[in-house]
């Protein structure tokens, strides 16, 4: 299923630690016509899954930069949750210096750039990793309970892991000219609301921080009510929200080695 025509805006959604181009397939029902939902897909799962993970944020962020500056980057919006926050801001540097910059950069579950990074919880042997991440509550039951999901997980998830805590930003870099907007889940034992506000120092414009219901994993709360949100400032005049039956939308499985697009449910 593709949206018909060509898009007002294309919404980039960077996943999670473990999560893929699916992740946030579960948005696409609320996403309404001209718009296109596309998910990228790290290395080492899905259609990727036979490639090496990634080990570095803005290694992750460069082989983005190169996929999305070779289409059309006048119409960009991203969304990050948790690392991909900072996959997302990362992305989004890089099409700057490239004179392509995203319309708007919103980032959720993350501390501000400066903050983010540091922890060994990617240094934990596997039980403990594993019973860490599915406390957070980012992990199905389903999944949770099978080792054998469990075993082909981890690797990528460590890696992941390590991302995020290794990460740190490069020591001068100019603020973004984007807005920036925050999202923080209420009980979210990773992120200080209060700290939130240091993401404001990475734009030279609007600045917001907006709490959600559903702690760390609030994206996957009420997913109509935050796309509504997401696409506040993105809708031309006249064109109508999503309705229950609007569905003509395009999840892309992005930036993979062979291109395909797929409207899936959220795995």
């Amino acid at each position: 299923m593709q949206s018909s025509g060509t898009p007002d805006v294309r919404v980039v959604c960077f996943p999670h630690s473990g999560g893929s181009a699916r992740s946030f397939a579960a948005w696409a029902e609320y996403v309404p016509p001209h718009t296109e939902l596309v998910g990228v897909q790290y290395p080492g799962r899905g259609d990727r899954f036979a490639e090496a993970p990634a080990h570095d944020v803005r290694q992750m962020a460069a082989g983005i930069a190169t996929e999305l500056l070779r289409g059309d980057t006048g119409k960009l919006v991203f969304f990050g949750h948790s690392l991909g926050a900072l996959v997302a801001y990362e992305t989004a540097v890089m099409l700057r210096d490239a004179g392509a910059p995203p319309q708007l950069l919103m980032v959720s579950g993350s501390p501000a750039p400066h903050r983010a990074g540091g922890g060994t919880t990617h240094q934990l042997d596997d039980e403990a990793l594993w019973a860490t991440v599915c406390a957070l509550g980012g992990v199905e039951p389903a999944v949770a309970d099978d080792p054998e999901l469990r075993d082909i997980l981890l690797p990528t998830l460590r890696a992941d892991i390590r991302a995020s805590e290794l990460y740190a930003p490069k020591a001068v870099t100019p603020a973004l000219s984007c807005p920036i907007r925050c999202y923080h889940g209420v009980g979210d034992p990773l992120v200080d609301r209060a700290e939130l506000g240091q993401w404001s120092a990475y734009t030279t414009a609007r600045f917001s921080v907006r709490s959600r219901d559903g702690a760390h994993f609030h994206v996957w709360v009420d997913p109509a009510e935050l796309v509504a949100d997401v696409l506040e400032d993105t809708r031309p005049a006249g064109h109508a929200t999503a309705s229950p039956s609007a569905k003509v939308t395009r999840i892309e499985t992005a930036y993979a080695r062979r291109r395909r697009t797929e409207v899936t449910d959220r795995g």
